[in-house]
């Protein structure tokens, strides 16, 4: 499990950015997750970008 965060919220977009720029790239050897940061709770499937 890779879990990527920027230090900044504004790392934390570019991080975005790039996952949904290859997002069918990624998808291929990859299964993406994310946090729901609201309520920590873990979002499994879809991501949406």
């Amino acid at each position: 499990m890779i879990y990527l965060k920027g230090n900044t919220r504004a790392k934390t977009r570019l991080y975005k950015l790039v996952i949904s720029t290859a997002h069918d790239e990624i998808t291929q050897t990859f299964h993406i997750y994310g946090i729901n940061e609201a309520n920590n709770q873990l979002v499994t499937s879809p991501v949406m970008i």
